[in-house]
C-alpha cells in the first residue's frame, strides 16, 4: 500500500482532515465496456496533489500522514517500527503536554492512518474552522 485506500480517505474527510494536506488523489476514469455493452469505470491513483473537482478523492501517502501528525504540537515525536510478524507500531509523544498514544497496524500507512484518526476523534487535530469547502 503506497497511500490511504479510498475508504480510509473518505473516513479521514468525514473526521475533518483537510483535503489540502493530501499529496495524492484517486480519480474515476472510464475503463471501457464489458461483454454486455455496459460502461465500466475504475479508480486511478494519481501521484499528484488533490484537485477539488467532482470525481476526485484525496489520498495521503505515509509522508503526508506523518506531516499531519508532526503538526500537532511543537515537540511531538513520532516513532515507527516494524515487528517480525508484519505488525507496524507508531508512537506519538508530545513532551510539552506529556501525552503518548500508541497504535498497531498491518502497515506503516495503516499505523499512521490510525494515529491521524485518533487525533481527529480526540479533537487534538481540527481543520474544520480553517478550511473553506
Amino acid at each position: 500500500m503506497i497511500c490511504t485506500s479510498i475508504e480510509q480517505s473518505k473516513h479521514l474527510l468525514e473526521l475533518g482532515l483537510s483535503k489540502k494536506t493530501s499529496d495524492m488523489s484517486y480519480s474515476e476514469e472510464y475503463f471501457g465496456r464489458d461483454k454486455d455493452g455496459n460502461d465500466e469505470w475504475c479508480w486511478k491513483l494519481n501521484a499528484c496533489k488533490f484537485i477539488d473537482i467532482e470525481g476526485i478523492i484525496p489520498a495521503w501517502s505515509l509522508s503526508a500522514l506523518l506531516e499531519v501528525i508532526k503538526g500537532v504540537f511543537a515537540y511531538t515525536t513520532i516513532a515507527i517500527s516494524g515487528a517480525s510478524k508484519g505488525f507496524n507500531f507508531i508512537r506519538c509523544k508530545d513532551l510539552n503536554y506529556i501525552w503518548t498514544h500508541d497504535v498497531n497496524a498491518d502497515s506503516p500507512i495503516g499505523a499512521a492512518y490510525e494515529m491521524v484518526c485518533f487525533l481527529l476523534e480526540q479533537k487534538i487535530l481540527n481543520f474544520k474552522e480553517n478550511e473553506e469547502d
